[in-house]
This record gives structure tokens, C-alpha cells and sequence, in this order.
């Protein structure tokens, strides 16, 4: 049986990057907008935006069942977002 060496390197777990209500994030030509949601599902549920793309993504992808959406910008000012 191979043996398991344990590392006493100690590893850092906390994030290096945190907002509290939105975040700006450049990645090429791209802007994402990560915005906080305010009584939502969790205390840490966020969209993020993809500006130049005119698309929000949203959801629990790992949910029972399908929830994450993909909408435009406008539709999710539209609907109140």
C-alpha cells in the first residue's frame, strides 16, 4: 500500500480577492461585473455580468435541476435586477 506523506506546509484557504457589493474583473476585451444580490437564495449570491457580451449568468448549475439563466443586460434591468 503506498504511504501517504503529510505536508506541514501550512495552506492558505481564505480568498485573496472579496467585494462587498460589486467588482469590476478585465479579461481581454471583456468586463465582468459581479454584482452582490441583497436577499437572495444565500448571503453570497452574486450575478455576473458579461458587459460587451450583453449577458447576466445566474444560478446553481449543480441544482437538482437546471436553474442556471443567461438573460441580456436590458431584460435583467427590465425585470429589476
Amino acid at each position: 500500500m503506498p504511504q501517504i506523506k503529510k505536508s506541514k506546509e501550512k495552506i492558505e484557504a481564505l480568498p485573496k480577492i472579496s467585494y462587498a457589493e460589486q467588482m469590476n474583473l478585465y479579461e481581454l476585451d471583456e468586463t465582468l461585473l459581479i454584482l452582490h444580490l441583497d436577499n437572495a437564495h444565500t448571503d453570497e449570491d452574486s450575478v455576473i455580468c458579461f458587459v460587451k457580451q450583453d449577458v447576466m449568468n445566474m444560478g446553481i448549475p449543480t441544482w437538482p435541476i437546471d436553474t442556471l439563466i443567461s438573460i441580456s443586460l436590458m431584460e435583467a434591468v427590465l425585470m429589476g435586477f
